[in-house]
């Protein structure tokens, strides 16, 4: 006996295999996926990548006074703090990461912390 009783054709999933994640967003986590940018694994990498470009989309979607303006247009806005943050000297540098790690978060002040580096960034 199966686990769908006979049944030959399911139209559903049984939940038994479904399984879940949540991705940290804390400022330590979104930290360490900011530095897997660097990593020469490639697969590391793009994986980071990936997770950093979701959160990014989420946090702004969640943005008061800042148009939902889609996937594409937040992965062209998140592309540019990168390339802007590996143009700098070394300590300017860590100061990005550090501030785009919070805004990131889901501390208290996160939201603010990405407004004002998007400003400041002139990316919005």
């Amino acid at each position: 006996m199966g686990i769908y009783d006979g049944v030959s054709r399911v139209q559903s999933m049984k939940s038994d295999g479904i399984i879940f994640s949540k991705v940290n967003t804390d400022p330590i986590e979104i930290g360490i996926f900011l530095k897997k940018l660097e990593s020469d694994d490639l697969e590391e990498a793009k994986a980071a990548l990936h997770k950093l470009k979701i959160i990014f989309r989420i946090k702004m979607s969640k943005l008061k006074g800042i148009e939902n303006s889609g996937h594409y247009k937040f992965n062209v806005m998140f592309t540019k703090i990168l390339r802007y943050m590996n143009t700098q000297d070394f300590d300017q540098k860590r100061i990005i990461t550090q501030r785009l790690a919070w805004a990131l978060s889901d501390e208290k002040d996160s939201q603010e912390i990405l407004k004002q580096l998007l400003n400041a960034l002139r990316i919005y």
